[in-house]
């Protein structure tokens, strides 16, 4: 299990934190966002490739496509662009989440 997280509790809770899961079936992603709350996660299916760092992940809801995240996966960090699809169009927005590794650190809980 990795973490990547810039989710902060100064005041309102805000950020964004992805959980990325090896597991024998294949590579998982937990994708939470906080806008003054910490909204559930979404769940997609990942693809990693360690020679590249390349790192990829799709989010699906009722079976349609409706985010993609492309970018790159490090000991440090994942930086990249998700790209959204909702009724407005798409968005894009460029990602970078450090990497969480000390686990005394204190995270909002999940409401």
């Amino acid at each position: 299990m990795l973490l990547y997280s810039d989710v902060t509790e100064s005041g309102d809770v805000l950020g964004n934190r992805l959980v990325v899961l090896k597991l024998r079936g294949g590579e998982y992603v937990f994708l939470q966002e906080a806008q003054g709350q910490l909204f559930a996660p979404q769940v997609g299916t990942a693809v990693i490739d360690p020679k590249k760092d390349d790192f990829s992940f799709q989010i699906t809801e009722s079976d349609k496509l409706i985010a993609t995240f492309k970018g790159k996966m490090t000991e440090k960090f994942v930086t990249g662009v998700f790209e959204t699809k909702g009724v407005n169009g798409v968005t894009q927005t460029n990602f970078k989440l450090p990497r969480i590794v000390d686990r005394q650190q204190r995270f909002p809980d999940c409401k």
